[in-house]
């Protein structure tokens, strides 16, 4: 997708803005004339004392206003090549250091495709990451995707834990690539095919709190959803359901990674601005129970603009966007097979962010689904 039809799929955002306002008490300003895509790339160099890390948005190239390399703090310095159809490798610079324990997670950028990440290693002091969409019948396609990449130096704000689950076929503990600000380790059960329950050890709590995301491990089609996720005395249990391509939804055992994070983004630094939330309402226009926003007095409300069509509005959570596009990761919530993806999104005067969701089938539909909104 090129930042002009990115453009264009954000031209109804006069009546989101609208109809938003009427769940906040942050007043709206006008559209901005031009959409933020066209601004002058990032050269200042935002504090990131406690994470390494780094995001792109992957359309056929790498647009420097939506990449962030935290070592050398401009997007210039992500970069990318697709040896073959569907296989794409991202090269951050200089963070070759967090590639022995990395946390990756990818958002596809369209509807008919499924991205995971096959592996990550170093290049010359770069930390390169490999993606590999695949199409719901499971052979790889040129596709489109957001990815994130991190490592935290320190505990950021909160709870924030991730893990690779690299046991598909049994249960114990991870002791490998994984984080947990706790300083504990995780683990997991192996429910039965394609079922999976992970603890990931931290303070007692109560209900649900937090958002997770969930990204497929492996070179292999298929997918992974995010069915369920609670507090427990032992920490944080989320519930995870892989399945192989097709219309059979087949339950299917595969490696994933599973992230965690309650007052701070998904790459867990501290400095950046952040909104996310759990969308699981069914109004046509809400402000889900579960959020959270850094910016004092900035609140997520969500729009239901037609069957599996969403807009996020984190109002009053922009960030420094005349310089850095930011990054939306999501995740659909269910034992379906569902799909929910990125859509595009726009820097105004609140940005304002599209969602897509689908069933197993391909056909839109109404999912329940996290959603995060970060920028440096």
């Amino acid at each position: 997708m090129t930042l002009a039809r990115k453009a264009r799929r954000l031209s109804h955002h006069a009546m989101t803005v609208a109809a938003a306002a009427a769940l906040t008490t942050t007043a709206l300003a006008a559209p901005a004339t031009a959409n933020a895509a066209n601004a002058a790339p990032a050269t200042a160099r935002p504090a990131t004392s406690n994470a390494v890390a780094g995001y792109a948005w992957v359309d056929g190239g790498i647009q420097t206003y939506y990449a962030f390399d935290s070592a050398s703090g401009h997007g210039s310095a992500v970069t990318y090549s697709s040896p073959s159809t569907g296989i794409y490798q991202i090269e951050f610079a200089n963070l070759a250091s967090v590639a022995d324990n990395a946390d990756v997670q990818v958002t596809p950028y369209s509807g008919d495709e499924n991205c995971a990440t096959s592996g990550w290693d170093k290049d010359h002091g770069n930390l390169r990451v490999v993606v590999d969409c695949y199409s719901l019948s499971g052979t790889l396609t040129d596709g489109n995707f957001d990815l994130i990449v991190t490592r935290p130096t320190s505990p950021p704000n909160g709870v924030f834990d991730y893990s690779l689950v690299y046991t598909p076929n049994s249960s114990g503990m991870l002791t490998s690539n994984q984080y947990n600000s706790s300083r504990k380790k995780n683990s997991v059960k192996h429910l039965g095919t394609g079922k999976y329950q992970l603890l990931l050890r931290g303070p007692k709590t109560i209900g649900t709190h937090g958002i997770v995301h969930v990204t497929p491990f492996g070179a292999q089609p298929g997918n992974c959803e995010l069915v369920s996720w609670t507090g427990s005395a032992q920490g944080e249990l989320v519930n995870v359901d892989c399945f192989g391509p097709g219309p059979g939804h087949v339950a299917q055992n595969r490696e994933f990674i599973v992230a965690y994070a309650t007052t701070s983004s998904l790459m867990g630094i501290k400095s950046q601005v952040v909104a996310n939330a759990f969308a699981n309402g069914k109004a046509q226009l809400y402000s889900p129970s579960l959020q959270f926003d850094s910016k004092h007095g900035a609140k997520v409300s969500v729009l239901r603009n037609e069957t599996g069509r969403y807009e996020v509005l984190p109002v009053g959570s922009g960030g420094n966007t005349s310089k850095w596009g930011g990054d939306v990761q999501v995740s659909a919530v269910g034992s379906k097979g569902q799909l929910c993806i990125s859509g595009g999104w726009g820097q105004f005067t609140n940005p304002s962010l599209t969602v897509e969701c689908f069933d197993k089938a391909g056909n839109t539909a109404d999912v329940p689904f996290t959603v995060e909104w970060v920028v440096p």
